[in-house]
């Protein structure tokens, strides 16, 4: 992935391209070819922060910007209408995350709520989703992708949570394990 950015900026500056089709090219072109990578490779906040660097850097050069350095990237990037690569990321994770935990009748559905299961120590996924809106901080493991956007969830406040309080399995709850906003009055156990 490293490589398609640099690819994207040697063509940007070779061709001298014009910064507003630079900044298509990064939504159009760039942004399609990354998000497989984005979905299932091993890939840390400060991988994202230094491409997303990059591509800023790239844009406010083409852009004759004198303050690329103390530009403010969060900012720049809402502007500019170019997603945060890290928010993107998860926000993918988080996606593809929801949609294989309510996935009945596929292998891809049983072996997420099996991953979950596994990296939550339970052996059920309703005991598994109860155990991780009551943990605090939990050790992100690089030999599971689930974890760092369980990790993104709960940093920024956000559980899974059946929509049905009574199932006792799964298949009384079928389809119904959603993310929501953890509510002010919930204390959170460390």
């Amino acid at each position: 992935m490293t490589k398609t950015i640099m690819d994207w900026r040697w063509h940007a500056l070779v061709a001298i391209v014009d910064p507003a089709q630079l900044k298509s090219t990064v939504i159009e072109w760039l942004l399609p070819r990354m998000e497989t990578g984005f979905l299932h490779a091993n890939i840390t906040e400060k991988m994202c922060n230094a491409w997303l660097s990059t591509i800023i850097h790239t844009l406010c050069y083409r852009s004759k910007m004198s303050t690329v350095h103390t530009i403010n990237k969060k900012a720049f990037c809402l502007l500019a209408g170019i997603p945060d690569l890290w928010m993107r990321t998860q926000t993918t994770r988080a996606t593809e995350l929801l949609v294989n935990l309510n996935t009945q009748y596929c292998l891809s559905g049983e072996t997420t709520r099996a991953r979950f299961c596994s990296f939550m120590g339970m052996t059920d996924i309703i005991p598994a989703m109860r155990a991780f809106e009551v943990l605090g901080i939990f050790n992100v493991r690089t030999n599971n992708r689930m974890s760092s956007t369980l990790k993104y969830l709960k940093t920024n406040g956000l559980i899974l949570t059946n929509r049905f309080e009574g199932a006792k399995s799964l298949h009384d709850s079928s389809g119904s394990f959603s993310i929501s906003k953890r509510s002010s009055c919930t204390p959170m156990v460390p």
